[in-house]
């Protein structure tokens, strides 16, 4: 179901006079076939291309509290600590043979896999083994937050110790990374990047798109990886990008100063200033040129493959991009 407003369908645009109150945005940085939308009150709304996650069919979407997508697959957590999966069958949508009825803390799906970590600290993976699906002999106990990118999976463990599977030419060998005094992790479309308690950061996988920062990574606050690029944000609110140049590896001609929030999706990367602007660079066809886009009182972005999205401060959004499926709700 497509739903134009304002007459900017054309540009790539849309404006939501039909969604509202929303609490969260998210749209997937490893595809572009769906995208969904929380609403502060506890309720999903997804849309797209049904085979890959944009028909929830006769799942329950209320009392949610959190939802993961990925490429062709999305999970949603309910409040109750259950969890439930939808989409295509092999790359995650099918888990009948995962227990996701108890415990159920946080989820994470990426290109073809999905991983759920439960109270106890373990966590259960399932979806393409060739996108992270199969964790192989890694111990997955003691798990403390996860991440699924398009091709590999990272788990940081209480411990600080953070572990890589998948493909092991975009994330999923991180055996020669030095994976300790972990805070934080994140996967993107080819690579993965881990912040450590001291404010430095590691990425690895393509070293064309992401893998290989190229720079010294002090004083990072924060970090997102998108499918060909990165952002780390440091603590004195100035960002740096790193990876493909024309799909968000280079961000030389934006203005990255008193940065509050960092988003790369497939081509695209936006930030979100304190002053509660946005400024979005990269491939201008998919998200990267929001010129003719109102960023002002900002309160949350996200970047999918195609397109990105923008959360207003009175619960309203706006998405602009490339109009493929899955852009209008």
């Amino acid at each position: 179901m497509r739903a134009h407003a304002n007459g900017l369908e054309s540009l790539g645009i849309m404006e939501s006079s039909n969604i509202h109150n929303l609490g969260e945005v998210n749209m997937s940085s490893t595809e572009y076939h769906f995208h969904r939308a929380l609403t502060v009150s506890n309720s999903a709304v997804v849309w797209g291309s049904k085979k890959y996650g944009g028909d929830a069919g006769t799942n329950d979407l209320t009392n949610i509290a959190d939802i993961s997508c990925g490429s062709s697959v999305c999970v949603a957590r309910y409040v109750n600590g259950t969890a439930v999966a939808w989409g295509h069958g092999n790359n995650g949508g099918d888990a009948s043979s995962i227990d996701l009825t108890t415990d159920i803390v946080d989820i994470s799906c990426g290109g073809g896999a999905c991983v759920a970590r439960r109270n106890d600290g373990t966590a259960a993976v399932w979806g393409n083994q060739d996108f992270g699906g199969d964790p192989g002999t890694n111990d997955l106990t003691n798990i403390a937050d996860i991440s699924c990118g398009r091709w590999a999976c990272v788990a940081r463990r209480n411990d600080r110790t953070a572990v890589a599977w998948g493909n092991h030419e975009r994330g999923g060998n991180a055996l020669d990374v030095d994976l300790t005094n972990i805070a934080d992790i994140s996967c993107g479309g080819n690579a993965c990047v881990a912040l450590r308690d001291d404010g430095t950061a590691v990425a690895w996988g393509d070293d064309i798109r992401g893998g290989n920062a190229g720079i010294v990574l002090e004083n990072i606050a924060d970090i997102s990886c998108g499918g060909f690029a990165c952002v780390a944000r440091r603590d004195d609110g100035t960002a740096v990008a790193w990876g493909h140049i024309a799909e968000g590896g280079d961000a030389s001609n934006v203005d990255l100063t008193n940065i509050a929030d960092i988003s790369c999706g497939g081509r695209a990367c936006v930030a979100r200033r304190n002053d509660r602007t946005a400024v979005a660079w990269g491939d201008s066809t998919v998200g990267g040129d929001a010129s003719n886009v109102d960023l002002t009182n900002i309160a949350d972005i996200s970047c999918g493959r195609n397109a990105c999205v923008a959360r207003r401060d009175d619960g309203t959004a706006v998405a602009w991009g490339h109009i493929a499926e899955g852009l209008y709700p």
